[in-house]
């Protein structure tokens, strides 16, 4: 139990229905050293007024283990995947893919057509976790430190969560840039009763200027790298933190830059490739 600027004193605890017993942890911070422990014993006791005192002791106890566990690095995983696929979906490579296989899944029907993408989709996630975890493999390796592995797999693997929020910015860039313009006559009539509570936006029309495949295209390649970039320089927060010098922890973010690098090509390609369809 944390006690901040109070004497503790049994009525005001009994009208709380607050209970002390002797299995629990008191500590008791106040500006008063004479007050702490009066009523009760403290394990912990800090003098000093409330801010201060609160500070030094959330400084004492530290941050805590960071979380971690299979279960974060797969999410994370699954979000890079998942993403991926939606994009390959799209391009000649997969229609390829899918009429080849037609004499397999043709013939169970509709849940051919599922089968084949839950099978591509799972695929794609197991190859991603397996080379994320080889490349981690190669990063603790030129860490040439002792670190728990799952904690450091679990530390890295979140650095990868701004590729996956740029990414999904930038494969619903069209959809965002242009449905979002809807929302100016649905404000102008919400109930749809022909209202104009905005005069000046009454036969609006959504533009579609930013939508251009030029401007998409730049934007989705600045959104990626933007994402990139932020990945890299957490990834090497994280491997400062993990490996303590600045020559092990550089040496250990060759493989995760590299990792990186491939998956902004392998993003740039899947965005490119319907737009290389039409092209040709």
């Amino acid at each position: 139990m944390l006690a901040v600027g109070t004497k503790l004193g049994h009525r005001s605890l009994e009208k709380l229905g607050v209970t002390l017993g002797a299995g629990q942890t008191l500590i008791h911070l106040d500006l008063d050293p004479a007050v702490i422990g009066r009523a009760f014993k403290a394990e912990i006791a800090v003098v000093g007024d409330a801010r201060d005192g609160l500070a030094r002791l959330v400084q004492a106890l530290g941050p805590g283990p960071a979380a971690t566990g299979w279960d974060r690095v797969v999410f994370v995983i699954l979000m890079l995947s998942t993403l991926a696929f939606d994009g390959i979906l799209s391009t000649p490579a997969w229609q390829d893919f899918n009429l080849a296989l037609e004499p397999v899944w043709l013939p169970l029907g509709p849940l051919g057509f599922f089968f084949v993408r839950t099978l591509g989709l799972l695929l794609l996630t197991t190859a991603f976790l397996l080379v994320f975890v080889a490349f981690m493999e190669a990063v603790i390796y030129l860490g040439q430190r002792k670190v728990d592995v799952l904690a450091t797999v679990s530390a890295f693997a979140l650095t990868l969560v701004p590729i996956a929020l740029v990414y999904n910015a930038a494969h619903n860039y069209s959809y965002a840039v242009v449905s979002s313009q809807y929302l100016i006559p649905l404000l102008n009539d919400p109930l749809g009763k022909g209202w104009h509570l905005w005069p000046a936006v009454v036969g609006f029309q959504p533009s579609f200027a930013l939508a251009q495949a030029a401007t998409v295209w730049y934007a989705q390649i600045v959104l990626i790298v933007l994402g990139h970039v932020i990945a890299v320089f957490l990834a090497h927060l994280r491997a400062g933190e993990r490996f303590r010098t600045a020559q092990r922890a550089l040496l250990s973010q060759y493989p995760m830059l590299l990792l990186m690098v491939l998956y902004t090509m392998t993003s740039l390609w899947i965005l490119a490739q319907p737009i290389t369809r039409e092209a040709g």
